[in-house]
């Protein structure tokens, strides 16, 4: 189960439509996963320190959300970081990148299967972690 292994996505966006839609095409594909929202870049730091999401799927537009980025990386958070944005601008998207986002998603586009794509590929990060954790966990004793 993907809950017995701590694997949480927070989603940060003021929207609250977008974010049940968002869950929604989740929770199609990946039953288990757990959710954590906000839509204040504060509560999302806190947040992540407490809780230690393994994805945060970052919807805010503008500078916020790099800044936010740019902190989670600099953490050196062991996350998935997702960019979604309704501006898919080739310079939004190479800020994205350049700030730390391991994906970028426009809201105007064909976004369902990237997101299944990035989430897919966080699970099978996490479970690589998870596994490696428990084994060191079980050499120490």
């Amino acid at each position: 189960m993907i809950e017995k292994n701590g694997f949480k996505i927070l989603i940060v966006d003021d929207n609250a439509l977008f974010r049940e839609a968002l869950k929604r095409i989740i929770r199609e594909h990946f039953p288990e996963i757990s959710f954590l929202e906000t839509t204040k870049i504060a509560r999302a730091r806190q947040l992540i320190a407490a809780r230690k999401p393994r994805l945060i799927m970052l919807g805010l537009d503008g500078s916020n959300g790099f800044d936010l980025a740019r902190e989670i990386r600099a953490n050196q958070c062991a996350c998935t970081l997702v960019v979604i944005t309704g501006d898919d601008l080739p310079e939004y998207e190479a800020a994205a990148y350049n700030n730390g986002a391991d994906y970028f998603i426009s809201k105007l586009g064909r976004s369902r299967g990237q997101i299944i794509v990035a989430i897919a590929d966080a699970l099978a990060q996490h479970a690589r972690t998870w596994h490696s954790e428990q084994a060191a966990g079980n050499n120490q004793k």
